[in-house]
């Protein structure tokens, strides 16, 4: 389990993502949440920002992987449940991304990312 401190340093880099994020840095995202990920493995949003990362970057599988790891940390945010449906429709697998993003329009009906898939 991750010291407080630690939680506090992963949760500071989760919220410097955005800068690289709007900047489309997605390697340097990528080398940030492995840093957040190293400090507390249970921080589901690093996870999710790194399967985003690997999506950008085509690397569908990987980020399913990571994807599969904010869910089982935190399963009721709707936003994990689209991204990963989103990289299994890239991957063709169209049936599993289907249901994915029906559970993102169940956590939130508003989840406009989970309905234009």
């Amino acid at each position: 389990m991750a010291s407080k401190e630690d939680n506090a340093r992963a949760e500071q880099l989760v919220a410097e993502s955005v800068k690289l994020i709007d900047a489309k840095d997605w390697q340097g995202l990528i080398a940030l949440m492995n840093g957040a990920i190293r400090l507390d493995p249970e921080n589901a949003d690093a996870w999710n920002n790194r399967g985003s990362s690997k999506s950008e970057l085509g690397q569908h599988i990987e980020a399913i992987k990571d994807f599969d790891k904010a869910i089982e940390i935190k399963e009721d945010n709707t936003h994990f449940w689209s991204n990963r449906g989103s990289a299994k429709g890239e991957l063709g697998q169209h049936i599993e991304a289907i249901k994915d993003l029906d559970i993102a329009i169940e956590l939130d009906e508003n989840n406009t990312d989970a309905w234009n898939n």
